[in-house]
């Protein structure tokens, strides 16, 4: 990792703050600790403890009657085009830059055999009722004849059945799985109170950012509500290579001796992601770096 960011031989460590994503954070002491004393089984037959008391405050958690773990995001995405579109041959309407059309892979097609109808988003990542209806060419309203509660009971039933059993044809067949259910516990009961922290720390950064007021680097603060946000640039002037590289980059002259890591969207778009393990000295020192680099290609380019 050193050779790769250091451009020269440096005096005392570089510091580095990692934004690419918060699936690279680690288990905190206390999940490390919840895992190493979980009580386990086996969740084919339905026999974890620990996972199902996970899926029981979950479901209890969103207001639903059920929940079922996964092993992945994609997975849990796959599943549900799956028990949703049972036939093979059937079509989803999605965002063309939904995740499951983006990021994984065609696995509803290569796996499900469900092919994807596209409609174009919106900036803001919606997209329009119009757009909906010329597509669907008609929306239809269905009413219930059943008690709402009985008949939401039931679907909830058949779909979770439904959900475990592709789970397993997907190799999700979990064993003594509550090892990582225990983590997932101690998330529920501790980490969802402090996620406001990582969402004030990435509203720092993108609040630098745009009191720059660059003409070429850009962040729109009203669409930055999480612990996730974009900075948007004019590609004609510098590629997202450009810019994560210089970031990285540590030279002898940075007057703050801090690697900073981020990804690309597309060629306009950088984005940045904040996490527990994200302290606030690492936000301070991320934004010196990162308002830096953007002065010194602004510069660059007005040469």
């Amino acid at each position: 990792m050193y050779e790769k960011i250091v451009n020269a031989d440096l005096n005392g460590d570089v510091r580095i703050v990692d934004l690419r994503s918060d699936t690279i954070s680690k288990p905190t002491q206390e999940m490390r600790e919840a895992m190493y004393n979980a009580v386990v089984g086996d969740d084919v037959y339905g026999e974890d403890p620990m996972v199902l008391e996970l899926q029981r405050q979950a479901a209890e958690l969103v207001g639903k009657e059920d929940a079922l773990f996964v092993a992945s995001g994609t997975m849990a995405n796959l599943i549900s085009i799956m028990v949703h579109c049972s036939q093979r041959g059937s079509e989803i309407i999605s965002g063309d830059n939904s995740h499951t059309f983006r990021f994984e892979q065609g696995g509803s097609a290569q796996i499900a055999g469900v092919q994807t109808a596209l409609l174009k988003n919106n900036e803001d990542g919606t997209f329009s009722l119009d757009a909906l209806r010329k597509k669907l060419g008609k929306i239809l309203i269905f009413m219930n004849l059943l008690p709402p509660l009985l008949s939401l009971k039931i679907r909830t039933i058949c779909v979770v059945v439904r959900a475990t059993r592709t789970r397993k044809a997907l190799g999700g067949g979990w064993r003594q799985a509550g090892i990582l259910a225990a983590a997932g516990l101690v998330a529920l009961d501790k980490m969802i109170d402090r996620l406001q922290e990582d969402h004030d720390h990435a509203y720092k950064i993108a609040k630098a950012i745009a009191n720059l007021k660059s003409e070429i680097f850009k962040v729109d603060l009203k669409t930055v509500h999480t612990n996730i946000f974009m900075m948007y640039f004019d590609s004609s002037k510098f590629t997202a290579e450009d810019f994560l590289e210089r970031i990285e980059e540590v030279r002898e002259s940075d007057p703050i001796k801090v690697s900073v890591k981020a990804i690309s969207c597309d060629s306009g778009c950088i984005r940045f992601v904040t996490y527990w393990e994200i302290t606030v000295e690492d936000i301070d020192i991320a934004i010196k770096k990162i308002l830096s680099v953007i002065r010194e290609l602004e510069n660059k380019f007005n040469e």
